[in-house]
């Protein structure tokens, strides 16, 4: 008890009071709403945040109207935009590398010895496996090339799909399909009968975990001139690797990483423009001295 005492009025000594006194109840500051508003100033309003509306929606209720359009102003980007294609090479640089990824396997026998024999066959297997025309099915790709256009699409696009194909005619019977994020219709959402629900394209059982894919036959961007709507095809999310970073709970589709600049770089880029356009006209301007004529 003596303990207590002593450590309580050294926490106190403005006010020291006994072990054994009742504290004393102290109510808490009363503010009305508009005061605790002021607690913090991301919640202020008034001349300087007035037009500062905002909503609190889901993920995918936030995408599902605006992906399309943030992912065509991102593509437009790595188009035309110097600054994000050198980002987009810096990154495929810094990630991927000279040599793409490597395989190295440290299997054992049962000795626990490593088995070099077994380890030799797998990481010779891989290394021809991802060789150019094997690892996909388009075989336009080395896995080093796949490698960088799958960085490249997270970044761009915010995603890319890789469908497994266990029956290829290739001599390991395995490949991977390269599916552009349009494959996968964001427009398709709808609840199934069996309770099932389809939200941008990716079907969700009743805990909220995706059971498949449903995926364009053919990229819906082909004929530009064509309004037509390819079919879909329902697969199983077993044979889908979905490749995005997920930010918030249920986020069922990758955002582009520009869409947060995407309004300033727009500015700057137009801001270069017509400052270069000034300066060349600037530059393109003549002038001529005349002596008056004298007979």
């Amino acid at each position: 008890m003596a303990i207590l005492k002593n450590i309580k009025s050294f926490f106190q000594r403005s006010a020291p009071i006994m072990v054994e006194d009742a504290p004393v109840p102290v109510s808490a500051p009363t503010t009305n709403t508009h005061d605790a508003a002021r607690f913090f100033s991301a919640a202020m309003s008034g001349a300087l945040m007035g037009d500062w509306s905002v909503l609190n929606k889901s993920a995918d209720a936030e995408l599902v109207y605006n992906l399309a359009t943030i992912r065509a102003r991102s593509r437009d980007f790595a188009r035309n935009n110097t600054y994000f294609q050198r980002f987009l090479r810096l990154l495929e640089i810094n990630v991927v590398g000279e040599e793409g990824f490597t395989l190295q396997c440290k299997s054992q026998d049962i000795n626990g010895k490593l088995d070099t024999f077994a380890n030799t066959l797998i990481e010779t297997q891989w290394y021809e496996w991802s060789k150019y025309g094997n690892c996909t099915m388009c075989r336009d790709f080395s896995l080093k090339g796949l490698l960088g256009v799958i960085v490249k699409a997270i970044a761009r696009d915010g995603e890319i799909f890789l469908r497994i194909i266990h029956t290829f005619g290739n001599k390991w019977t395995y490949a991977l399909q390269v599916l552009d994020a349009d494959y996968c219709p964001i427009t398709k959402n709808e609840t199934l009968s069996n309770g099932n629900k389809i939200r941008m394209g990716k079907e969700y059982d009743k805990y909220g975990a995706c059971v498949a894919y449903y995926m364009y036959t053919e990229h819906p961007g082909d004929d530009p001139y064509s309004t037509h709507v390819p079919d879909s095809v329902r697969i199983p999310a077993d044979e889908i690797i979905h490749i995005y970073i997920k930010e918030r709970p249920q986020q069922g589709r990758g955002i582009p990483w520009i869409a947060g600049a995407t309004t300033n770089l727009r500015h700057l880029q137009s801001f270069i423009e017509a400052e270069l356009v000034a300066t060349r006209a600037g530059a393109s301007q003549a002038g001529w001295i005349k002596t008056p004529f004298r007979c």
